[in-house]
C-alpha cells in the first residue's frame, strides 16, 4: 500500500516522537504502540526503511545547520569587507587622500563580484528556494547549468563598452 505524502510524513513525525521519548524501542514495540495509536503499520521491513529515513533526515538537517553558521559567518566578513570598500569608492575627506580612478573601479568591481558570489552560494545551500509545480518549466539541474553559463561575448562587450562610456573603466583599459 502506497502512502500519500502527507501520511507518511504525519506517520514520521509519530515515529520521531516516539524515538525521542525511547531511542532504543525496538520496531516490534514501536509497531504496537502505532497500533494503540489507531496506526496499522504491518510490515516491519517499511516500519524500518521508516526509522532510517528519519535518521537520514536528522543528519541532513544537522549537516545544513553547519553549513548554514559557516555560511552567515562568511556573509559578516563580507559585510566588513564591503563597507572597507565602500570608504574607498566614497571618501569621506578627513584623511586627506583620495583614491585613484582604478582603485574606485576596482573597489565597485570587488563589491559586485562579492554580492554575486554571496547570492550564487546562498541558491546553491537552499536558502532561496524556487517553489516546484506547473510554474516552475526548468528541473534544478538544469537551472544551475543556466545559471553557470559565461556571459555571451557579445553582451560582454556591450557592457564594457557601456562602462567604458560612463567612465566606470578608463576608455584605454584593456579588460
Amino acid at each position: 500500500m502506497k502512502l500519500s505524502t502527507e501520511t507518511k510524513e504525519s506517520l514520521k513525525r509519530i515515529i520521531r516522537d516516539t524515538i525521542v521519548l525511547d531511542p532504543m524501542i525496538s520496531l516490534r514495540s514501536l509497531q504496537a504502540l502505532l497500533l494503540k495509536k489507531g496506526i496499522k503499520v504491518g510490515n516491519l521491513n517499511y516500519l524500518g526503511k521508516l526509522r532510517k529515513e528519519i535518521s537520514a533526515d536528522a543528519v541532513i538537517e544537522v549537516d545544513k545547520q553547519k553549513v548554514l553558521e559557516r555560511f552567515t559567518e562568511v556573509e559578516e566578513r563580507c559585510r566588513i569587507m564591503r563597507e572597507q570598500l565602500w570608504k574607498v569608492l566614497f571618501p569621506d575627506g578627513k584623511s586627506g587622500m583620495m583614491p585613484s580612478v582604478s582603485e574606485q573601479i576596482s573597489a565597485m568591481r570587488t563589491i559586485v563580484q562579492m554580492d554575486v558570489k554571496l547570492m550564487k552560494a546562498a541558491i546553491d545551500i537552499g536558502l532561496y528556494t524556487k517553489k516546484t509545480g506547473p510554474g516552475n518549466k526548468y528541473t534544478k539541474e538544469e537551472e544551475l547549468r543556466m545559471r553557470n553559463q559565461p556571459i555571451p561575448e557579445e553582451y560582454k562587450k556591450s557592457v564594457i563598452k557601456a562602462f567604458k562610456n560612463w567612465g566606470i573603466i578608463p576608455m584605454d583599459a584593456e579588460v
